[in-house]
Order: structure tokens, then sequence, then C-alpha cells
């Protein structure tokens, strides 16, 4: 009889060499969506992206990650901008167009700067990998009609 090591037991929330995955500390949607209109993003060693018709559909702000070799923290806040429908008057509305997530990196470390990326999303999959992959925001994205759902 052969046995199986693929059944291993989980790894122990002390482990010094265990990834602390970001948390969302704070999810905020517009309670009252703004018209579309032109959004200028900053991204650091790309020319800033400048989207002519879009709107702030979410804002998450991840909890500090402790850097305990260097004291300091480093957190994460993300935009969620919903691009304009070509044809606004669709009569499915089940489905959202394109999305630009916004990330900013912040640090409470002296001499450290923000840094800023963007990424142009299809998909509620592409949305939520733009955003670091937060569990939490699966359900926030599946509202709002972006399922993070793989589909074959």
């Amino acid at each position: 009889m052969s046995t199986s090591t693929a059944a291993v037991p989980a790894a122990s929330s002390s482990s010094p060499h265990e990834v602390c995955m970001p948390k969302a500390m704070n999810v905020v949607r517009p309670t009252v969506l703004k018209r579309y209109g032109q959004i200028l993003i900053k991204r650091d060693g790309h020319a800033d992206l400048l989207v002519k018709r879009a709107r702030l559909v979410l804002s998450v702000e991840t909890a500090p990650i402790s850097q305990s070799r260097h004291g300091a923290s480093r957190w994460k806040v993300f935009h969620v901008y919903e691009i304009e429908p070509d044809y606004p008057d669709s009569l499915d509305s089940s489905k959202r167009g394109k999305a630009v997530v916004s990330e900013e990196g912040h640090s409470s470390r002296e001499g450290e700067v923000v840094r800023y990326s963007a990424y142009v999303c299809d998909t509620g999959v592409q949305i939520w990998e733009a955003m670091g992959k937060i569990e939490e925001l699966k359900p926030v994205l599946a509202e709002m009609n972006w399922a993070v759902v793989e589909e074959l």
C-alpha cells in the first residue's frame, strides 16, 4: 500500500517565512455615482494616463503591513474607475465594461515616496488581480457586476 504526502498540515501562523497577504481596511463605494468625466492617473516610469470619460466607483485602502527590519509599515490605496461604455443605452446592464485601477503605494518610512501605477482591466478577475488579489474584494466586485470568476 502506498502512502501519499499530498495532504500536509498547514503551516503555523507563527512561521517567520509566511507571506503576509494584504487585507482591505477601508472599502468605499460612492453612494451617488458622479457623471463621467476626465480623470488623470499618475504612473511612475510611464506617461500619466488620461481617461477621457470615466468615474470613480470604488476605493480601497489596505491595512498597513509592518516591515519589521526597518520599523516602518507599508499600505496601498486603490481606486477603480469605470470607463464610460461605447453604448451607454445598452439593454444589458448586467455586465460592466472596462475599468482602470490606480494603485498608490504608501510607506511610513522616512525618505520613501508614494509610488503610482495604473492598470486597464476588461474583467472582474483582472480588476481583482490589479488590486493585489485581496479575498475580501471578491463579493464587492461581484455586487458591482464584475464577478471574479474564470469561465470555461
